[in-house]
């Protein structure tokens, strides 16, 4: 049984790498598809991902 990701609305006042129902926002399907559309390969679309995974810490 596949469980349904949440609704984008409630990732709202949270960090990308805050998770909801076990996914993070960078991880959603919808997010991962317009990040994807937007740009399709190379360094900005890893950077991105990578990035972004852990909050950065002072």
């Amino acid at each position: 049984m596949v469980s349904a990701t949440p609704p984008l609305a409630v990732y709202a006042g949270k960090y990308v790498y805050d998770e909801v129902d076990g996914t993070r926002f960078l991880n959603h399907p919808q997010v991962r598809a317009a990040i994807e559309a937007a740009v399709p390969t190379g360094d900005v679309r890893d950077i991105l991902y990578t990035e972004v995974r852990t909050p950065h810490r002072s």
